[in-house]
């Protein structure tokens, strides 16, 4: 509001303009000059309809807006949270609870899924007469935001760069993932007295949808040769697959045979390969164990292990077994 004084013209030769506050005419010869001061608005007023409108018509502009925006995105759908054990040469008991053996050297899917990769490779030692055994895991994905983990028996890296040099040891990146080089946990599976055991922690940020954690126990063996057993622990992701099995609560479509039709026979494709080199899986004109049905493969390692006399047969005589029976008799 602004207060101002005006001025009224009373006729001519009446008198001047004098610089004093407003005067009003108040009749000829008939009195004085009364000082009046008055009010008027500055700028407009709003009213209660108008102020009304315009809230309806921000209202509508927001609406607008956020119907244009895209949603802001939803973690992924998760399933149960699972074990996966890895061990020996190397066996491995499934997300869904069955067991399968898997015995050709290479660079296999472990889990494979839209978000979490995991990669093996399998290569024989001193003591497995050409069966592998389980020497290093890959792990990467779009959840790991373009990040790749290496884990050996006697080594680790991030991105290509060492890690959890010293024993023990801490390895963090803020938000994405915690590793810790120490002797705490548990053994997996077979494992057997007077070794080397380290252990490896790996786990993803704490509220991920996927839950990972993976538990590494290195046997460090010069003399018979270097292995892991590794255990993974982690929500079902879409798509999954690989030779910890596919995850739908139905154990009988994680045998090896129908694994290995799911997500092929020759390891790792090399396009997507978290190794820089690939292991030969087929050798020329000689059958893959991998494709020895189960039970037939158990029958044919009891009776190598009789003719052999030796814990762990060896893969001619396994793969001779299995696919032609050559030198045995039905009852070993």
């Amino acid at each position: 509001m602004v207060t101002s004084t005006d001025w009224t013209y009373v006729g001519e030769g009446r008198g001047s303009y004098a610089g004093t506050p407003n005067y009003s005419y108040v009749g000829e010869g008939a009195g004085s000059y009364a000082k009046e001061t008055f009010v008027t608005p500055y700028g407009c007023r709003i009213r209660p309809c108008c102020l009304l409108l315009a809230l309806l018509s921000l209202l509508g502009l927001a609406l607008a807006y956020f119907l244009q925006k895209p949603a802001a995105p939803v973690p992924a759908p998760v399933g149960p949270v699972g074990t996966c054990t890895l061990w020996g040469d190397p066996h491995i008991r499934t997300f869904d609870g069955i067991r399968s053996d898997y015995y050709s050297p290479g660079e296999f899917w472990i889990v494979k899924s839209d978000n979490v990769w995991i990669q093996g490779r399998y290569l024989p030692t001193k003591v497995t007469s050409g069966l592998g055994v389980t020497k290093s895991i890959a792990v990467g994905g779009p959840f790991l935001k373009g990040h790749k983990l290496r884990v050996e028996v006697r080594s680790a890296s991030w991105d290509g760069q060492p890690v959890l040099t010293g024993f023990p040891s801490d390895f963090t990146v803020p938000g994405v993932i915690d590793m810790h080089y120490n002797n705490v946990g548990t053994l997996l599976q077979n494992g057997r007295g007077g070794k080397a055991l380290h252990i490896v922690h790996i786990r993803l940020e704490d509220g991920s949808p996927e839950g990972l954690r993976i538990q590494v126990n290195r046997w460090m063996e010069p003399a018979e040769g270097d292995y892991m057993n590794v255990k993974i622990t982690m929500h079902g992701q879409k798509g999954q697959d690989g030779h910890c099995g596919n995850f739908n609560a139905n154990p009988q479509d994680d045998d090896r045979l129908q694994v290995r039709a799911r997500v092929g026979k020759t390891g790792v494709d090399p396009k997507d390969s978290m190794y820089a080199t690939k292991t030969p899986v087929m050798v020329a004109n000689r059958p893959n164990i991998n494709d020895c049905p189960a039970q037939q493969l158990e029958n044919a390692k009891t009776l190598c292990k009789q003719k052999e006399k030796k814990f762990i047969p060896s893969m001619a005589c396994l793969i001779d077994v299995c696919f032609a029976g050559k030198g045995f008799a039905a009852t070993g």
